[in-house]
């Protein structure tokens, strides 16, 4: 297949471009992610000195929340979500699955 050396062109400068833009985001959410971090910290840190006040001039010991980091693994949340797309019947039949006469599913492992 060939194609014209304009759209050639074209093509390889918006790949550049999707690139670039790529990068600058990618440096953007790690800067995100760092002050998220840093001020995640910092309340905690201002949370746990406002319960040591308390603690000190009332003489009342209050629990202190903490805010900790998500979970970035998102395998788990991925497969325990429910898909409700046809496999197709090779993948269903990988999986056990199959159909009878009357067109219901049955399992073919049993």
């Amino acid at each position: 297949m060939w194609i014209s050396s304009k759209t050639f062109v074209e093509l390889s400068n918006a790949r550049a471009q999707a690139e670039g833009q790529t990068h600058a985001l990618v440096v953007q959410i790690t800067a995100l992610n760092t002050t998220m971090d840093w001020m995640r910290v910092r309340l905690n840190q201002v949370e746990q000195e406002r319960a040591d006040l308390i603690e000190k001039y009332m003489g009342v010991k209050i629990q202190v929340p903490q805010i900790e980091p998500i979970s970035t693994d998102t395998s788990e949340v991925l497969n325990q979500s429910v898909s409700f797309e046809d496999m197709g019947d090779d993948e269903a039949a990988r999986q056990g699955y199959g159909w009878n006469e009357d067109g219901e599913v049955i399992n073919t492992r049993n």
